[in-house]
């Protein structure tokens, strides 16, 4: 006032009525200690440290108050009252996540009529206070009252999960989600009913989408998650997708049985259709029971077959072509039955089939080169069967075969000499056939060898002594052929129990040699009359 005071006193007047307005009390203003370049007129944003930041002097000035805070799915609009100071000079907007927390400068302006700001990234589930300070051209600040937004804490309406179809696909659905505030459905599933245990599994970002196909490779639990734009979420009830079917009077889990063992059981009637419905069947064994009729199409079903034994039942009818559907099929037991028809061509195209028994059935028609296919065969018996035909030299691609049984068939044409190469071999059974020819020398160096059985066939020329002086063949039978020499001195000198003829046997070929010195002693009378058919014409 000392400075007012040396005025006229019209002055005094006409500056009161202003000096009371712009609360000077009489005293001479002095800048305060701001940096007109820290005070910039944008809306980037300045992180303050809450233990620097000054409290604005306290003056008459007018404070100003948010008006609102209002937001949507794309931004925070914050509003507060428009300043009636004439002396306005800037709005300040801060943030703070905390009441007394450390603040962000949001925005400044210095437009009087720019009373709201836009915040595009913002999280409401968490608590944001906001105020406004304004300042005026005395450099006056007056901080407004801090308020905060409607805290976002209510999870989206939650879904309900419907129990799992298995007509076709497998298929969980649930009831749609219709908030606004939609984001997405979580999929979660767990091998155990816990939520805590569960797993994400997939997620849906269209709202009317509440249909999911399901693997069927294990029996899950699963539970749906409905999460909004603000990350919260409600969770479903949780459901167990499997099922019961009823097979030979008990009940199986359609996606949990992986192994079915009902061999020697009675069951009587037809292979159940049904059966396909265990999607997850590695191992089906009906063997030794009385079951009758074809066998169903719907076996063929079973992708993750890989056992399937119906040996030693009644079932009739032919072999589909669908077979080549059991892409995993390594083994294959169908022996003992009254299959008819031909082997399809279609079985030779399952790559991992290791063991083949059609042995005891009624099936006709040849044996295809594709045989060769069948790279891990190990085991292939067709004994006992109407087959016809020669046998095929690609068998000789099948390296890792050991077992190969193929007698009382209408085979024709000679021993493939492709036999012999297969060093794996352990048991060679052609007999009971129509085979010519000599017996491939290759096969005499099948080291592995234990069975050899070529009896009853139309063979011809030398019995190698090579056969004869083995130690590891425990199974030898040439009768029945048409050899015409073999050397006594080998027949004497092996350790093959010739009196057992079950085992041991070259009798019933025509010799033209003498007779073994060991064959013609008076204990070996019996031996020699069933070996040597032709003995008294040799003996003349």
């Amino acid at each position: 006032m000392r400075k007012f005071c040396t005025y006229s006193r019209l002055t005094i007047l006409w500056y009161l009525p202003l000096n009371f307005f712009l609360g000077c009390a009489g005293s001479i203003k002095t800048p305060l200690d701001i940096n007109p370049s820290e005070m910039e007129k944008s809306p980037s944003i300045t992180r303050i440290d809450i233990k620097s930041y000054q409290k604005p002097k306290v003056s008459n000035l007018e404070k100003i108050d948010i008006e609102s805070i209002d937001y949507d799915f794309e931004k925070m609009v914050i509003k507060w009252y428009k300043s009636n100071d004439l002396n306005f000079e800037q709005y300040m907007l801060f943030k703070s996540r905390h009441e007394f927390g450390d603040m962000d400068t949001l925005y400044i302006t210095e437009q009087i009529d720019d009373t709201s700001f836009s915040l595009y990234e913002f999280d409401p589930t968490k608590q944001n206070w906001f105020w406004v300070n304004i300042k005026n051209d005395h450099g006056l600040i007056k901080e407004g009252e801090k308020s905060t937004h409607y805290l976002e804490s209510d999870p989206p309406d939650a879904t309900t999960l419907f129990p799992a179809k298995f007509d076709g696909p497998l298929t969980i659905r649930w009831k749609k989600n219709r908030n606004n505030d939609f984001a997405f459905y979580n999929i979660y599933r767990s091998i155990k009913p816990d939520v805590n245990l569960m797993n994400p599994f997939e997620k849906i970002k269209i709202q009317n989408d509440t249909v999911l196909v399901l693997p069927k490779d294990s029996v899950y639990y699963y539970q749906i998650g409905v999460q909004d734009i603000w990350g919260l979420e409600s969770l479903s009830n949780i459901i167990k997708v499997d099922s019961l079917i009823k097979l030979f009077r008990n009940e199986f889990s359609i996606i949990g049985t992986r192994r079915l063992d009902l061999s020697s059981k009675n069951l009587f009637g037809p292979i159940p259709a049904s059966i396909n419905n265990l999607v997850n069947l590695e191992y089906l064994n009906l063997h030794d029971n009385y079951l009758q009729g074809p066998i169903p199409n719907s076996i063929y079903d079973l992708e993750n077959i890989k056992v399937l034994n119906l040996s030693n039942n009644d079932l009739t009818g032919e072999i589909s072509k669908e077979i080549h559907k059991l892409l995993l099929l390594e083994e294959l037991w169908l022996s003992n039955n009254q299959i008819t028809g031909n082997i399809p061509f279609q079985l030779y195209m399952l790559k991992d089939l290791k063991y083949l028994n059609l042995s005891d059935n009624s099936l006709e028609g040849t044996i295809s080169a594709a045989i060769g296919n069948l790279e891990k065969l190990e085991y292939i018996n067709l004994f006992d069967n109407q087959i016809r035909g020669f046998i095929p030299n690609q068998i000789g691609n099948l390296t890792n075969l050991e077992y190969v049984s193929l007698g009382r068939n209408q085979l024709v044409g000679t021993i493939p000499s492709e036999l012999g190469d297969l060093s794996r071999l352990r048991s060679i059974a052609l007999f009971e056939n129509n085979l010519i020819g000599t017996i491939p020398h290759q096969m005499l160096n099948l080291k592995n060898l234990e069975y050899l059985g070529l009896s009853q066939n139309e063979l011809e020329g030398h019995i190698s002594g090579k056969l004869m002086t083995r130690t590891d063949l425990s199974y030898l039978r040439l009768d029945d052929n048409n050899f015409l020499t073999c050397s006594g001195d080998t027949i004497c000198n092996s350790l093959y129990d010739w009196n057992n003829s079950i085992y041991y046997d070259i009798s019933n070929n025509p010799f033209i040699e003498k007779i073994p010195h060991c064959l013609l002693e008076s204990n070996q009378r019996d031996i020699k009359e069933m070996y040597l058919k032709y003995l008294t014409r040799v003996e003349n």
